[in-house]
């Protein structure tokens, strides 16, 4: 969606530039500009100053302080609309466990195919837009459940007045009203 950001997250500047350009034609064409943050604490700044607007993330494994799936189990955490992917030159994660719990969208491999990375970012920007969506859905239809119910919760209050109203009209006492 238009005035989104992609964050790229690498200690290595040539690695961010060169994954730049390879999606640089993606985010014309879908409107999305792209951030690089040499590390987590960096990435975690960003975020914070972004205000929900980074439509993905997409961060390497290792990096020094924190490693590529703690920041990403935190920014699931903090900004949970916001698309997780890693990108990693190790043949293997640390656990199979680790990618659930960050909840990653995508996991690719150093050195990556140019076509799925292109195809996963395109794949990872349509889920944030899904999840925006939904997100502004459900804040909708709590909007009107909770103005039906205050309605509802109004015209039970009249029916009582009208009620009590009826009873002393006959009974002359409100004691007598239910």
């Amino acid at each position: 969606m238009i005035g989104d950001k992609i964050l790229l997250v690498d200690d290595q500047q040539e690695v961010t530039g060169a994954i730049a350009r390879e999606l640089r034609k993606l985010c014309m064409v879908e409107g999305l500009s792209m951030v690089h943050a040499r590390n987590a604490k960096e990435a975690l700044e960003k975020l914070g100053r972004g205000k929900g607007e980074y439509a993905v993330i997409l961060s390497d494994l290792r990096m020094e302080g924190m490693n590529g799936i703690n920041l990403l189990k935190v920014a699931a955490e903090r900004w949970p609309d916001t698309v997780r992917m890693v990108l990693t030159g190790m043949a293997e994660l640390e656990s199979i466990q680790d990618i659930l719990d960050a909840g990653l969208h995508a996991y690719l491999k150093k050195p990556w195919d140019r076509e799925k990375l292109v195809m996963e970012m395109r794949r990872a920007v349509a889920v944030h837009d899904l999840k925006r969506k939904d997100t502004e859905h459900r804040a909708a239809l709590e909007r009107v459940a909770y103005t039906v119910f205050h309605e509802l919760s109004e015209s039970q209050m009249q029916r009582n007045i009208l009620r009590r109203a009826a009873a002393y009209l006959e009974t002359g006492s409100l004691n007598g009203a239910r």
